[in-house]
């Protein structure tokens, strides 16, 4: 649940997104998405966390940071360990839920309201955290997935939770 006059900041883990989006057959329009949140209240920060190998030339990823950075997006990049695995598929490792947890955590003090894009139980005591600072959480991702979209101890600590599914109306990308 939104308030009109709430301060809201938003963080984006992104290959939680992916991964939920992926599983529910969901093209993400992000700058419907940024038009929606900044409709629902007093946007402070739309934060965006990823990992990335910079090294690799074609990498479809940077095209997508670079436009998120130029349209109201903060990118916050990440570089990640690429590795080949037994069957010679390129795998990139790492993550940012270290990052995502810090820097909500010193939101939480500047506004009213944070969601989070994420799913990842490590989430949980920063969810914590942030709402002993006097700070509501609304976790956005899905159920309707594989199980490891959204962690059951993150749901149960947030304060509210938004199905993704039910936002494909106003933030899938148009034909």
């Amino acid at each position: 649940m939104f308030y009109a006059n709430e301060k809201f900041s938003v963080f984006i883990d992104s290959w939680s997104l992916n991964q939920a989006s992926r599983s529910l057959d969901l093209q993400i329009d992000f700058k419907r998405l940024r038009s929606e949140l900044m409709r629902r209240g007093r946007l402070q920060a739309l934060n965006y966390y990823a990992v990335v190998d910079e090294r690799e030339d074609d990498n479809p990823l940077i095209p997508l940071l670079q436009w998120l950075s130029y349209n109201g997006y903060r990118v916050k990049r990440k570089a990640g360990r690429a590795f080949t695995n037994d069957e010679g598929k390129r795998h990139l490792r790492g993550s940012v839920e270290v990052e995502i947890a810090i820097d909500m955590v010193l939101a939480a003090p500047l506004v009213d309201h944070i969601v989070l894009f994420g799913g990842s139980r490590e989430y949980v005591r920063a969810v914590e955290a942030a709402q002993h600072l006097g700070c509501r959480v609304t976790l956005c991702t899905t159920r309707q997935a594989d199980a490891h979209i959204a962690a059951d101890e993150l749901r149960r600590a947030v304060d509210d939770f938004i199905e993704l599914e039910d936002l494909a109306d106003v933030i899938e990308k148009q034909d």
